[in-house]
């Protein structure tokens, strides 16, 4: 049976990862040489890694780019999370590190943001025009294909008037 494939992945690695073997769109990590254990000693410094492919891979082709064993590879359900996790932004408990700290091949603080059903419908009220609701959605994660559309328009021709 073929190893399932996916688009995205995380891993705590304790040497830096080596960047130019890796063939993904997006990657970004940092090293985490501040965290605290239960008993307030620091931590063996470590780097946090989230890595974004546009085509899926297997999580035995990541291991074998970032040259560790699989079991330090694991999908990454939340690349939200994930990248707030980087600065522990979204870990108040925990030390918080600056977002300078993170390197990364992208601006990860402008990054597209997710936008729920709802809160797309209630862009959608507040719009005078389709093009007002379709410029009020343009710093959302929202997809260009034709189906996305098809459902903006969807929602649009629904709205109380």
């Amino acid at each position: 049976m073929a190893d399932k494939k996916y688009r995205n992945f995380q891993a705590v690695l304790y040497a830096e990862p080596d960047i130019k073997r890796l063939s993904a769109d997006r990657w970004a990590f940092i090293k985490h040489d501040r965290d605290l254990d239960n008993d307030g000693n620091v931590k063996k410094a470590h780097y946090h890694i989230l890595i974004e492919f546009g085509n899926p891979r297997t999580i035995s082709s990541v291991a074998k780019m970032l040259d560790v064993p699989q079991n330090m590879v694991e999908v990454c359900y939340s690349v939200e999370g994930t990248r707030m996790y980087l600065t522990h932004a979204n870990a108040p408990d925990k030390v918080q590190y600056d977002v300078s700290e993170v390197i990364a091949n992208y601006d990860i603080n402008n990054v597209d943001k997710p936008l729920s059903f709802l809160a797309m419908y209630d862009i959608c009220k507040n719009a005078e025009s389709f093009k007002d609701f379709l410029e009020a959605l343009a710093p959302y994660r929202i997809s260009q294909s034709l189906g996305n559309y098809n459902m903006l328009v969807s929602i649009w021709t629904k709205r109380p008037v």
